[in-house]
């Protein structure tokens, strides 16, 4: 994910996580804390399986492309 300031002609965010990294992150939680966030995630309608399989499955691609006068902010899996 990538977030470049066309204004100050610099990246406010640059950040390279591997989909096995943050599924692994998810998964090093115990238990307690797994559910609470699954739960969190449930209440805004979001399944953590189900976005994480649909990662894994689209593979290689951009997700999200999005340009203004004053950004550009990119978001992809390699």
């Amino acid at each position: 994910m990538t977030v470049y300031n066309k204004i100050e002609k610099r990246f406010e965010l640059k950040v390279n996580l591997p989909v096995a990294f943050a599924r692994m992150r998810v998964d090093a939680l115990d238990e307690q804390d797994r559910q609470d966030m699954r739960r969190e995630a449930r209440q805004q309608g979001i399944n953590l399986d189900d976005i994480f399989q649909a990662i894994e499955k689209a593979g290689a691609g951009k997700l999200l492309d999005v340009d203004s006068e004053e950004s550009h902010m990119e978001i992809w899996i390699e």
